[in-house]
Order: structure tokens, then C-alpha cells, then sequence
């Protein structure tokens, strides 16, 4: 199973993010989000079809700095 990792400095981005990788069905599941430090970050599943590269540039072409996949 592959767990690609979103995180982002303000809750609102984050989850502005995780609707727009749904929107684009690129996502199967997503795992609580976390505060650590004041950043917040989510798990996810994506679909077979997206690995993490792709997911990456959906984020950096709509979100651009304000998002980071690890």
C-alpha cells in the first residue's frame, strides 16, 4: 500500500487540497489530520492510477508553495 503524505501550514489549505485531489479522483482514503508544530498533515491513499509524482503536480499546478507532498 502506498501513503503519500500532504502537509501544509493552515488547516483551510489543507483541506482546500484534499477536496481538490478528490475532486480529481485521486484519492482512495484519507487519515486524520495532524498537528505537529504548528503544521498540519494528512495521509493518504491514492488511487492505482496516481503515484506521487502525479499527485505532486496536481498540488504545486493549483496550490503551488503552499502545499507539500512528502
Amino acid at each position: 500500500m502506498r501513503l503519500i503524505t500532504i502537509a501544509a501550514a493552515y488547516s483551510a489549505d489543507l483541506n482546500l487540497a484534499i477536496q481538490w485531489l478528490h475532486l480529481n479522483k485521486a484519492i482512495k482514503k484519507i487519515g486524520p489530520v495532524q498537528t505537529n508544530q504548528g503544521t498540519y498533515s494528512a495521509v493518504l491513499i491514492p488511487k492505482h492510477m496516481f503515484d506521487k509524482k502525479k499527485i505532486k503536480n496536481l498540488v504545486k499546478n493549483k496550490f503551488g508553495t503552499f502545499i507539500k507532498v512528502l
